[in-house]
């Protein structure tokens, strides 16, 4: 059910979760604040890019931003791995990764289609 509402839902794509879901390790609670911290992450750079342009929601879409999406599925492993090897607050680590991946993709969507 948690896999279908973001999909569906959240507009998560579905390789994404796969990945996710492979390192929740079974726990129900890891794979909800993994997909939280993405989903935070992408509203507070969202809203961050807002100060400076219009319409800031559309690069941080899913759906519409595949530089955004092809990004997170390639270094979602790395972002989870380093977070729990290296950081002392592995979600402060990942949360930032992601709010500055997103940023970076929606610059460069932005720039592709200007």
């Amino acid at each position: 059910m948690l896999g279908q509402g973001l999909i569906r839902k959240g507009g998560m794509p579905s390789r994404l979760f796969d990945i996710l879901k492979v390192y929740a390790f079974g726990s129900r609670e890891k794979l909800y604040t993994y997909a939280s911290l993405i989903f935070k992450a992408k509203h507070w750079a969202s809203k961050r890019a807002s100060a400076y342009i219009d319409n800031a929601y559309s690069p941080f879409r899913f759906e519409l931003n595949t530089l955004m999406t092809t990004a997170l599925v390639h270094n979602i492993k790395t972002i989870i791995i380093n977070a729990h090897k290296k950081a002392h607050n592995p979600n402060g680590y990942m949360m930032s990764s992601f709010m500055r991946l997103f940023e970076e993709q929606a610059n460069a969507y932005l720039i592709n289609n200007a």
